[in-house]
């Protein structure tokens, strides 16, 4: 179940300076982590995690485009944004997990930490965990946008651990034939 923040925290959520300041320093570390890898690239030659992080990277970019193609097939309005759903959107890579495009923003962000130097890490971890809290503040918008609907969803679906959501996704599939 979904910690509950204090009492209307997240009724109408707007943009404040303290979200505002951190996501631009995430951007930045962004930024810094990515220029860190090419300096490493070009600087320190292969290392033996570097094969790993470019399978990170490649499962980031499948999880991102499956999850576009789920909120575009099951999007109702044409004339809106792939991530401003009105309808909550509960298939394809959305039976496995909650938030596919946090997590797909994290893989890329830990891949990028296989990829590359050591400062990549010092640089990720601080994305990783923004990243985290976004999704649960995401999660009370969604509650408040969706009602009963979406903590049935929360119910059924595991916010990010991909593991569990495919075993559970199949068991369901398996049930169903």
């Amino acid at each position: 179940m979904v910690e509950k923040p204090k009492v209307g925290r997240y009724k109408k959520w707007q943009r404040r300076k303290r979200d505002v300041l951190l996501s631009i320093a995430a951007v930045v570390l962004f930024i810094g982590q990515v220029a860190m890898c090419i300096v490493a690239y070009n600087f320190y030659g292969i290392g033996a995690l570097l094969y790993p992080g470019w399978i990170l990277m490649v499962a980031a970019i499948i999880v991102g485009v499956l999850s576009w193609y789920a909120a575009k097939r099951q999007s109702r309005t044409e004339d809106r944004e792939w991530l401003e759903n009105t309808v909550l959107v509960d298939t394809g890579i959305y039976e496995v997990i909650r938030h596919p495009v946090y997590f797909c923003f994290m893989l890329f962000v830990v891949s990028l930490m296989f990829i590359s130097h050591w400062v990549t890490i010092i640089l990720g971890v601080p994305i990783v965990w923004y990243l985290y809290e976004l999704m649960k503040v995401e999660e009370w918008i969604n509650i408040d946008k969706f009602g009963e609907e979406y903590t049935d969803y929360t119910d059924r679906v595991p916010r990010m651990n991909f593991v569990s959501g495919l075993i559970r996704f199949y068991r369901k599939r398996k049930d169903q034939l």
